[in-house]
């Protein structure tokens, strides 16, 4: 997902926070994912 890079602070009303992208993931573990997202939304889908 993401890393916090600047903790979130108060700017008077707003809140100002940084986030960078965490360590790559390796080709199969984004495939893995992709997969486990699609078969997750078939479900979500189907239970509608």
């Amino acid at each position: 997902m993401a890393k916090v890079e600047v903790y979130p602070r108060l700017d008077g009303r707003n809140m100002v926070m940084v986030l960078g992208p965490a360590k790559r993931q390796s080709r199969k573990q984004a495939a893995r994912s992709a997969s486990q997202a699609a078969e997750e939304a078939a479900a979500a889908e189907s239970a509608q």
